[in-house]
């Protein structure tokens, strides 16, 4: 798994004709966002190679 960075902006989509700035400045600060959608790849980069196996549970002995 590759854990990645990403070159993000703060941004707000609003299809209002005359947004209201200090609004749209406060919802962007407030904003905590964790899935994003990038279309240009420069915008990623790997960070770290992550590795990982699944381990099963050991038996109890409990049937």
């Amino acid at each position: 798994m590759l854990l990645c960075r990403a070159t993000l902006g703060r941004h707000l989509y609003t299809a209002e004709l005359q947004p209201d700035p200090r609004r749209c400045e406060d919802a962007c600060l407030r904003g905590t966002f964790r899935e994003f959608v990038v279309f240009d790849e420069d915008q990623v980069y790997p960070s770290y190679i992550v590795r990982y196996k699944r381990v099963l549970p050991a038996p109890t002995g409990r049937g």
